[in-house]
């Protein structure tokens, strides 16, 4: 009877990661780490709020989301291990220590590297259904304009820069929804902008609101909620923990889910 035991574990083992990595983001959130301040620029027509107050997110944030992306990962692969069990001992066979070696759950963004993996190995004696299921939830085919963005993508690639070096978490502001009801009779609302910056820091712009005339006593009383999203993640603007969370679940409805009711019906 094929078992995804090993894969459910694994993904019960990242979400323990997730949960530490939402309380101790939560213990560097009170800290008050970031604070803003408004500059006025262009003769007072714009006021951007800048970073006076910026602390480093602390590297064991890092570390827990590494930890969480593995072992995601890795369920994977214990679910292509399990298929291609089930596949061998349905024809008979018994998988040899170098065919076993070469199996994994692909991840890759085109068709020709499907199949190059395939040519190597990495579902041998997996079945013709769910390879097919497999290959439909490729990256290439779930988002075929910006593949990069998938679940299984943001997986691989975090996995992978995790090997190397820990994955780099981001300070951003979220959650802001402008009051305009306090603006003077008369002053139309100002046009705002987040912008996105590519390091932050002492002096970086977190917000950009534009007037149409100098407003120096208006102060929109910019009040953001700082949080810490993942370096590379899809969407890059949600809270790392969230964005894991999602990951999981994700696998469990789509791919777990899915794998187990076709070996269900097909034992």
């Amino acid at each position: 009877m094929t078992s995804f035991t090993g894969a459910e574990r694994k993904i019960d083992r990242a979400r323990e990661h997730v949960n530490a990595l939402d309380k101790a983001i939560n213990r560097f959130l009170e800290t008050e780490p970031y604070a803003a301040e408004r500059r006025l620029k262009a003769r007072d027509r714009i006021h951007e709020y800048v970073l006076v107050r910026y602390t480093e997110p602390p590297d064991c944030l890092g570390l827990l989301v590494g930890d969480a992306v593995h072992n995601l990962r890795s369920a994977l692969d214990h679910v292509a291990f399990e298929l291609a069990l089930k596949g061998a001992q349905a024809i008979g066979h018994t998988m040899t220590s170098e065919q076993a070696r070469r199996i994994q759950y692909p991840v890759v963004d085109c068709s020709t590297d499907f199949k190059s993996q395939l040519n190597r190995g990495c579902l041998r004696y997996v079945e013709s259904v769910p390879k097919a299921f497999i290959e439909r939830h490729q990256p290439y085919n779930l988002n075929p304009e910006h593949p990069e963005r998938t679940v299984l993508a943001c997986l691989a690639s975090l996995d992978n820069t995790d090997k190397h070096r820990t994955v780099v978490t981001t300070s951003h502001t979220v959650r802001f929804q402008p009051d305009y009801s306090g603006l003077p009779e008369g002053v139309p609302p100002p046009r705002l902008t987040l912008p996105r910056n590519a390091t932050w820091g002492l002096g970086a712009v977190v917000a950009r609101f534009r007037f149409t005339q100098p407003e120096s006593e208006v102060d929109m009383q910019f009040l953001p909620k700082f949080s810490i999203a993942i370096d590379g993640a899809w969407p890059p603007t949600r809270r790392a923990d969230e964005v894991l969370d999602f990951y999981a679940g994700w696998m469990e409805l789509f791919v777990l889910g899915q794998i187990r009711e076709w070996v269900r019906l097909n034992p």
